[in-house]
């Protein structure tokens, strides 16, 4: 439903254009284009008031929001010492009940994002902490976010920051 204040907002701005338009001001067209950007803001802000696809009531959606706060908790727990296993993509599948692929499939078209991408960038902001703020070794850091070997975790690294852990942690320690 639309308020009388909407609208009366909304054709404020509607004659504000019209104004510009009929006018010989220089740059009327870019203060046309702005006037028309506020004026979408406004209806899109009528309109999807706290909309966000990713919240929309069907059982895809209710996936994702799962699957991402048992990724978050999952890696509290880690760091916390509650658990020492790093979840895979069948862990975050078996906790939802779900196939691996269908949950992959869900991620991706819901997010954009493969659910691997999901697990690799949290592994990351993990693994940049841990050598921010701890004392910890690489080694241990390696074990502790399901790495088998330090070279391993390296490569990981390497390949997502473009330096080494060990390059990371003396140009980044607290």
């Amino acid at each position: 439903m639309v308020s009388d204040a909407f609208f009366q907002s909304v054709e404020g701005i509607y004659k504000q254009i019209q104004q510009e338009y009929l006018g010989k001001a220089e740059a009327k067209y870019p203060i046309i284009g702005h006037l028309l950007a506020i004026l979408l803001y406004k209806i899109k802000e009528h309109i999807w008031q706290d909309y966000n696809p990713i919240y929309e009531g069907n059982r895809s959606s209710q996936i994702v929001i799962s699957f991402k706060r048992l990724l978050e908790k999952h890696y509290r727990d880690l760091n916390n010492g509650n658990v020492e296993v790093v979840f895979k993509v069948q862990d975050y599948a078996d906790a939802q009940h779900l196939h691996p692929n269908y949950l992959s499939n869900v991620i991706k078209s819901k997010t954009g994002k493969p659910i691997v991408t999901w697990i690799a960038e949290k592994t990351l902001v993990e693994a940049k902490t841990l050598l921010q703020r701890s004392t910890i070794s690489i080694k241990e850091i390696t074990y502790k976010l399901g790495f088998s070997e330090t070279a391993h975790f390296s490569n990981f690294f390497k390949k997502h920051t473009g330096t080494s852990p060990v390059q990371y942690r003396k140009a980044h320690l607290l």
